[in-house]
């Protein structure tokens, strides 16, 4: 998992350097997802800024890619992860 976190984190960095959020926000998604499923305590803040920065955004795929992190929230335990399940499906569903 630590070369593929690596992989996303340096996409994360690529595709975030020219300030297109819409560009930046899908390998963020994948970035954020890696940390949920890790356990990293990061991950729930990270999600927490992938969802809000898709909620802001009119891409179709960058809404359906919530849908596995929010898979890997739900497996998560605790409130705080319920609730950005509860938003990642709520922001999901609004397709731009």
């Amino acid at each position: 998992m630590t070369s593929l976190s690596g992989f996303a984190a340096s996409s994360v960095r690529h595709w975030g350097s020219d300030g297109n959020r819409r560009d930046a926000v899908l390998p963020a998604i994948t970035l954020a997802e890696l940390h949920v499923m890790a356990g990293e305590p990061r991950g729930l803040a990270m999600a927490k800024t992938a969802i809000d920065t898709v909620a802001l955004l009119h891409s179709v795929r960058a809404h359906e890619r919530l849908e596995p992190l929010a898979a890997a929230l739900d497996a998560r335990p605790g409130s705080d992860a319920r609730e950005l399940t509860r938003m990642a499906r709520q922001v999901a569903a609004v397709r731009a």
